[in-house]
């Protein structure tokens, strides 16, 4: 999962609440919406082979994960507590991406153009720029001072999450490019890149403004054109890690300003 811009750090609560809320939480409109459209998707994946199965398991997992009642705002609870979540929000990545290794298809070995490198490098720049991250304020260490310090293992955890995620949900979300056929071929990936923004807004305390909103779908045009062109998966890694690279950065700064937690 790509990682939303940061909002800036709630004020210390005092002391460490909950990791559930007490009587759980209702899926609101949006996260109802975003759940059926991953679940849906996970529902495509289901009707083709052994891989696509276990991918399409992950995805429905995935949901499940995300819809249990964790406490917000998470600025009330222990670290613990958020890295058990950050880590819950890891399966499905992770998951996808030790199924594909292990079964290694055919389309993992195409590599594709050189060129579609560089072409890789600019789309994730353009994904930067259409997210509005201003990168003077990022390397001045500006943008942390104004989203306040995490605890580093907090920080840490979302360094991980940013760098380590992009392979895994390429495999889900654009892999499906070389794994469905016949009609699927064209109806399971565009539902692929719709899942793919919902996934953003499925975890609790998603707030879907429309610059976000416009930059995940950006994204998922973007990245599903990529794999299309260049017959690979590997410039839509190379994009998506380019697009969250910033984040990376910009949690690691606030590690850096933040206690051990």
């Amino acid at each position: 999962m790509m990682v939303p811009a940061a909002s800036p750090a709630a004020p210390p609560s005092p002391g460490p609440t909950s990791t559930w809320e007490r009587h759980g939480t209702r899926l609101g409109r949006t996260r109802l919406a975003a759940a059926l459209l991953m679940l849906a998707f996970a529902a495509a994946l289901a009707t083709e082979d052994n891989l696509t199965r276990m991918l399409a398991a992950l995805a429905a997992a995935d949901v499940a994960i995300m819809s249990l009642p964790w406490r917000v705002p998470r600025a009330s609870r222990s670290v613990r507590s958020i890295l058990l979540e950050n880590a819950a929000y890891q399966v499905m990545p992770l998951g996808a991406l030790a199924a594909v290794l292990v079964s290694w298809p055919s389309w993992l070995s195409r590599a594709g153009a050189w060129w579609w490198y560089p072409v890789a490098l600019l789309a994730g720049a353009a994904l930067v720029a259409i997210g509005g991250t201003d990168l003077r304020m990022l390397l001045s260490g500006e943008l942390a001072f104004l989203a306040g310090p995490r605890a580093k293992a907090h920080a840490r955890a979302h360094v991980a999450g940013a760098l380590a995620g992009p392979p895994g949900e390429e495999a889900v979300f654009r892999g499906v490019v070389f794994m469905t056929f016949g009609a699927a071929a064209v109806v399971t990936p565009v539902l692929a890149a719709v899942a793919f923004v919902a996934r953003h807004h499925l975890p609790p305390g998603s707030a879907p403004r429309p610059r976000l909103l416009f930059t995940e779908s950006a994204a998922a045009v973007l990245l599903l054109a990529l794999t299309v062109a260049s017959r690979s998966i590997y410039p839509a890694v190379v994009a998506h890690l380019v697009n969250n690279t910033p984040q990376a950065l910009l949690e690691g700064q606030r590690g850096r300003m933040g206690g051990e937690g």
